[in-house]
């Protein structure tokens, strides 16, 4: 892998000398690269022991290009070089406030650390332009902003905690020298109606032998290995036991929810209703959908509670077909784990953090899940044609294009987040984990529509 040499512009794209890398094919490992970087939807043999793609940009939400049918010039081609963890300065001693964008991997490991050390701490609803000690630099939205007003630990402290993010979680924190905007009144101000208070999650996750029990490791793995975030853990049939009112977030991950009926169902809407945010993820999303967003009223009519839908159609009798006929029908039914293209509301507090409006989900499961009367609960829907990689029949491809991926709505003082598809997938899936992350952080950061 070397530096690029001169600047390239593919598929809309410019990727800029000195910053992009290049991976010619021209080497031993080539295969590797090919099984790495290609995307694949013909198949020969449409049945799959597990998943049908592979694609580490895609999992990365990587950038990248192919570069087949052209010559690489020398030009392109520059350095050699093997990646190191990049060196961010310490921030400059306190003046007014810190911040720190949001569009880092860590940046949800270092906001908990502010929030553990029992600081204010707000995040910017919009984009913003500041004044800091090396010049006016503009922000994104999702920029979490500590000022020194309103703090009961002093300003010693807080340079100690933005010091151990930008060494740690290697995140460049700007040290700003004012609250004012640096464009006068074509900007937000920092402390403004655009800037809105964080909360510190206390999560809840329901586990237990009716659930995945890989996306329920997945969750704990992403949370208590990497980010340094505490997650309590309750067995599913336990839950009526649990003071919901200790936690903030209550997770139900994948599994099977068809005879899942609770007596304490009540207690989770109150919760909810007085402020708790309920996340689902792929069949836990239908039930949360089914049981506290619709409250009953179920728009997955056909769906076991299993992830695999019924066969009948319209109403009417079930198909009949031949057994002979089952091995080469049966991938038909099912989507074996390809790559799904989404359109992303990067506007929205879910998605803080992406710079782009596309983004690519794995997705394993044929349930569907159909956007909201709310024109603005729909942070991600699946794009047209929605198969980037992996297999996935004709039918069910057009059945999910334009549906929800990624649905956020507002339940009393509460929330309700539904995921259609796993977005800490194997933990490898690091392109859609800072989805999960804001759905935890910033889970009452954004409004109902007005009446």
């Amino acid at each position: 892998m070397s530096i690029l040499g001169q600047d390239i512009t593919q598929g809309g794209i410019t990727y800029r000398a000195g910053e992009a890398m290049i991976l010619p094919l021209d080497q031993p490992q080539h295969t590797l690269i090919r099984a790495m970087f290609d995307n694949i939807t013909e198949f020969a043999d449409t049945k799959f022991y597990d998943v049908s793609a592979w694609s580490v940009p895609l999992s990365f939400n990587m950038d990248y290009a192919s570069l087949s049918g052209r010559r690489l010039s020398n030009n392109l081609i520059g350095e050699q070089v093997f990646p190191q963890r990049p060196d961010v300065p310490a921030p400059d001693g306190p003046d007014y406030a810190y911040a720190f964008e949001w569009s880092e991997y860590y940046a949800p490991r270092a906001l908990h650390r502010v929030l553990s050390a029992g600081l204010y701490a707000r995040v910017a609803l919009n984009p913003f332009v500041a004044q800091t000690t090396r010049g006016n630099v503009e922000l994104d939205r999702g920029t979490v902003v500590v000022s020194f007003d309103r703090q009961e630990v002093d300003r010693r402290a807080i340079q100690e905690i933005m010091q151990t993010i930008a060494q740690e979680d290697h995140i460049m924190v700007h040290s700003l020298t004012s609250g004012r905007s640096a464009i006068g009144m074509a900007g937000s101000d920092v402390g403004g109606q655009f800037f809105r208070p964080l909360g510190q999650p206390e999560i809840l996750m329901v586990a237990g032998r009716e659930t995945d029990w890989y996306n329920v490791g997945e969750i704990w793995h992403l949370l208590d290995v990497r980010m340094d975030i505490p997650i309590t853990i309750s067995e599913r049939s336990r839950l009526g036991a649990v003071d919901l009112d200790r936690f903030t977030h209550l997770i139900f991950a994948g599994g099977s929810y068809g005879s899942y009926n609770p007596g304490y169902l009540d207690d989770i809407r109150r919760w909810v209703n007085d402020g708790g945010t309920i996340i689902g993820i792929r069949q836990g999303a239908g039930w949360v959908r089914e049981n506290i967003l619709d409250n009953g009223a179920s728009d997955t009519d056909g769906d076991d509670g299993s992830g695999h839908e019924a066969f009948a159609e319209d109403g009417g009798d079930p198909d009949r077909f031949d057994y002979g006929v089952k091995e080469g029908r049966d991938p038909l039914q099912v989507i074996g784990g390809a790559i799904f293209a989404g359109d992303l509301d990067n506007t929205h507090p879910l998605g803080f953090g992406y710079g782009r409006r596309e983004i690519a989900f794995h997705k394993n499961t044929t349930d569907v899940m159909e956007r909201p009367e709310n024109p603005y609960a729909s942070v991600i829907t699946y794009a047209t044609p929605p198969l980037i990689s992996g297999y996935a029949s004709a039918e069910n491809q057009e059945t999910l294009e334009g549906t929800a991926a990624l649905i956020a709505e507002r339940k009393g003082r509460g929330s309700v987040i539904l995921f259609a598809d796993d977005p800490n997938f194997r933990a490898i899936w690091y392109g859609t984990n800072k989805l999960f992350l804001n759905a935890l952080f910033f889970s009452t950061a954004f409004e109902p529509p007005r009446d």
